[in-house]
């Protein structure tokens, strides 16, 4: 992972565990940004809360 002037981002895969218990747990695979100032995670347009994201791998290591 990479990290500079508080933003993190990494290549790699990422577990979403939504709040929902309708919507099941998925793996995504993209770049990934975080924004602290959000407290999300990003990927191909879409935003995730950093509460439901767990790195999975990190292929930027």
């Amino acid at each position: 992972m990479i990290c500079a002037e508080g933003y993190k981002a990494f290549r790699g895969l990422m577990k979403v565990t939504p709040k929902v218990a309708a919507v099941k747990p998925f793996v995504e695979q993209g770049d990934w940004i975080y924004k602290p100032e959000y407290n999300c995670w990003y990927c191909d347009g879409r935003s995730f809360s950093a509460d439901i994201c767990e790195v999975i791998l990190d292929e930027t290591e």
